[in-house]
């Protein structure tokens, strides 16, 4: 009987311990995950670009320099693509779209952020002759993202909206 009391003392302590060791994992494994994602999300990955300096291929292309972490409106019509527009811009792209001015916007509101920019800022910018005019600036490191979304109005053809890209890099 002693001896039974005796064992059965012991697998309770060992189980008691096991169970100890389990959570005591579990933290651990947690432990890391959290490191891990979190020095995930602070580290930024290089833009992966077919060429660091900008060059036009072709009239109805990007630019070589293209980056894959900037929004791309898909359902457009490329007009114009130009290299080093002005002192501060690497290169100036514009795009045409008949879809929704306000389609248009909420896809880049949404996007921009998705691919890790810090929105500053996205604002109604005053009409300028357009029915509609946006202007969103992004940051990452070392770089700037400009991108102007203006709709019809004096400017465009009814039911028109063009998208400019630039882009700056510090």
């Amino acid at each position: 009987m002693k001896f039974l009391t005796i064992s059965f003392l012991s697998l309770i302590l060992l189980v008691g311990c096991t169970r100890d060791d389990t959570n005591n994992s579990n933290e651990v494994i947690d432990n890391v995950n959290e490191a891990a994602i979190t020095e995930q999300e602070q580290t930024l990955p290089t833009p992966v670009r077919r060429s660091e300096e900008c060059s036009i291929l072709a009239s109805d292309q990007l630019p070589a320099n293209w980056p894959d972490d900037i929004p791309f409106y898909v359902n457009s019509t490329l007009t114009y693509v130009e290299c080093s527009p002005n002192d501060s811009d690497s290169y100036e792209v514009r795009l045409t779209t008949t879809d929704e001015f306000d389609d248009v916007v909420s896809f880049f509101g949404t996007n921009v952020a998705d691919e890790k920019w810090a929105v500053s800022s996205f604002e109604d910018t005053g009409p300028y002759g357009y029915a509609g005019y946006k202007l969103l600036n992004a940051q990452k490191e070392g770089r700037e993202l400009i991108i102007d979304i203006r709709h019809s109005g004096d400017q465009l053809p009814e039911g028109t909206t063009e998208i400019i890209y630039r882009e700056r890099i510090y």
